[in-house]
């Protein structure tokens, strides 16, 4: 027989946010007044630096009204998505470990993360994405992943997955149950991942079955439809029981907490519908709520919850299930030691992002024989590099700068000139007053004026060196430029890992961690 559970049980659903890098006085008095399960901060919304956010988790924790901790969560990818930037350490991210394919070097720098995180107060960490990158044009995943490959990447994810755990920050495996394939970026529209069942068994699932075996702490549903699961093709998996219940928790064996991806996406229903969603989506399975910095869908969620329950649309089982499971992990963050702040961008931390991105360094054509580049004093480099660029709303890109050049002069005295793509998409008529052009691309695959300046600038010059900052996909662009490398991220460790890569100070031995165009998995050329 249903016990009946006091309303309180809904506000154990709910992941809060809210802007401001203090503690707004209504958010206080709801923490005060509601047993909320926990809250979700966002880096344009509430970071500054390590101190004030560490501050402010305190102040989160103080203002409880129970006695187990606060959920606090944040995105701390790496590569192109940072829940917190400098002075903090960025990583090169998920493929560039995908491409030094070391999983002991994913392990530690799982844990460097997840120390990193503790040392400010996080206690979850939605992390690591176990979505494959096995659609060049999909713009959302990308460099999240570590590769397109089922097995390849089931090993990175359960590494670093381990070691974001082993300092005591639940790992969220994102986002179930495997939406890589996808033509549409769900903040924007829904996909629809139209594999047939026994390609989703041992492909999409199969990082995911990796990470439930590794001992994931928290799962978040993908906002997509999935047909061969669900028999739909309008119907979103976080709002589905056949995902979310006989799918996860039956088949896979999931038993931790599961979470929506952001309500604000617009793969689900917004505005006054959006509560049909939110009740479907508990009905379903997920025991927690991400709810965004909107103070109308806070309203609208708590009111509609509460009406559902007592029209019986959410059984006060389920609620039971669902607050369970929140307790739990609640219970499991408690015991782990939080780290000095003096860890968070410490030099051993630098030391390792550095260490990841030199080892993932990847050379796919050297025609040419232009590197190790060891141009004389006298000798000119023009480096040219796409403009920094979101592909994503799960994307931080924008704000890092550019650093190619930077670090090639400090690996070589030759004069190094650096310039942005002009929006224009004109060739400087200097280029050829250059001995080397170092061309820095972007997604040039998915942008057709950058694609157009790569090509004339190849055309132009007969020293190209063609520098990958994301995916490795731009070369299916220009195929005729002697001289490829990947890099795998815009963040500072990857540019001097190039740089030194491109004057032969360090040895390159990265592996494609995707195939594509001709290029299998595992393609690279060692130079050392």
């Amino acid at each position: 027989m249903e016990q009946p559970i006091d309303k309180r049980a809904l506000d154990r659903l709910l992941m809060l946010s809210f802007k401001g890098a203090t503690l707004p006085p209504g958010v206080r008095d709801t923490l005060r007044s509601r047993d909320v399960a926990g809250v979700t901060l966002f880096r344009p919304n509430n970071y500054v630096d390590p101190d004030q956010l560490s501050r402010l988790n305190q102040d989160l924790q103080n203002a409880r009204s129970g006695a187990a901790p606060l959920l606090i969560a944040i995105d701390q990818e790496g590569g192109q998505l940072h829940a917190f930037g400098s002075p903090a350490t960025m990583w090169p991210g998920n493929m560039a470990l995908g491409a030094a394919d070391d999983t002991d070097l994913t392990r530690r720098t799982g844990a460097a993360i997840g120390r990193e995180l503790r040392a400010v107060g996080i206690n979850v960490d939605y992390a690591p994405v176990a979505d494959l990158a096995t659609n060049p044009d999909n713009p959302a995943t990308g460099i999240r992943a570590f590769g397109d490959d089922p097995g390849h990447v089931s090993r990175h994810v359960a590494a670093i997955i381990e070691g974001i755990q082993s300092q005591g920050v639940a790992a969220t495996m994102k986002h179930f149950p495997g939406k890589g394939s996808s033509k549409v970026d769900s903040h924007l529209a829904m996909p629809v991942i139209d594999h047939d069942r026994a390609r989703l068994d041992t492909v999409e699932f199969l990082p995911f079955t990796a990470a439930i075996a590794a001992g994931v702490k928290v799962a978040m549903t993908g906002h997509f439809a999935l047909p061969a699961v669900t028999g739909s093709r309008d119907l979103p998996g976080t709002l589905s029981y056949a995902v979310n219940t006989s799918l996860l928790r039956d088949e896979l064996g999931f038993a931790g907490p599961l979470i929506t991806d952001a309500l604000d996406m617009k793969a689900l229903s917004q505005g006054a519908a959006q509560i049909v969603d939110v009740i479907a989506a508990v009905r379903s399975g997920v025991d927690l709520l991400l709810m965004t910095a909107d103070a109308e869908q806070e309203e609208r969620v708590t009111t509609g919850l509460a009406l559902a329950l007592s029209r019986q649309l959410i059984s006060p089982d389920r609620l039971a299930e669902a607050n369970r499971r929140v307790a739990d992990l609640r219970a499991w963050v408690v015991p782990f030691e939080t780290p000095s702040l003096d860890v968070v961008g410490s030099a051993d931390h630098r030391d390792l992002a550095l260490e990841v991105a030199r080892k993932s360094i990847t050379l796919l054509k050297n025609t040419q024989k232009l590197l190790p580049l060891s141009p004389g004093h006298d000798e000119r480099i023009l480096v040219i590099e796409a403009p920094p660029r979101l592909l994503t709303p799960a994307d931080t890109s924008d704000l890092e700068t550019p650093a190619v050049a930077a670090a090639l002069r400090d690996c070589t005295n030759a004069t190094v000139d650096a310039m942005l793509m002009p929006p224009d998409g004109s060739v400087p008529e200097t280029i050829d007053e250059y001995d080397v052009i170092v061309l820095v691309t972007d997604a040039a695959n998915l942008d057709a004026a950058q694609t157009a300046f790569a090509r004339t600038v190849i055309a132009s010059h007969p020293r190209v060196i063609a520098v990958a900052r994301r995916m490795p996909y731009d070369i299916s662009q220009f195929r005729d430029v002697g001289t490829y490398l990947c890099c795998w991220s815009i963040n500072r460790s990857s540019a001097i890992a190039v740089a030194e890569a491109i004057t032969g100070r360090t040895p390159i031995t990265g592996r494609l961690p995707v195939s594509f165009d001709g290029f299998p998995l595992g393609s690279g050329i060692d130079l050392t």
